[in-house]
């Protein structure tokens, strides 16, 4: 699985390590002052695989097959959306 850097509008969203092993934790940080968001991670066929209320710079503690997926991380005051692969 591969994720990569997100920046739009000002919020620079980030998610590590990239590339990531099965297996392996991987983490989001933004760079906003929130101390939390919801963080939503969907399979190919938009299936919710994860969805938690999740501090910043934490693990999310998942283990993805190789595929395609969608993540959202959204707060009060931003949101975001990216594909991984």
């Amino acid at each position: 699985v591969y994720v990569s850097a997100i920046v739009t509008d000002q919020v620079h969203v980030r998610l590590y390590p990239n590339p990531v092993s099965k297996g392996e934790a991987w983490y989001v940080r933004w760079d906003v002052p929130v101390a939390t968001a919801r963080v939503k991670v969907y399979s190919a066929l938009g299936n919710v695989v994860f969805d938690q209320v999740m501090e910043n710079n934490s693990a999310i503690p998942i283990s993805l097959s190789s595929g395609y997926y969608s993540i959202v991380i959204q707060s009060d005051i931003f949101f975001e959306q990216q594909t991984l692969i």
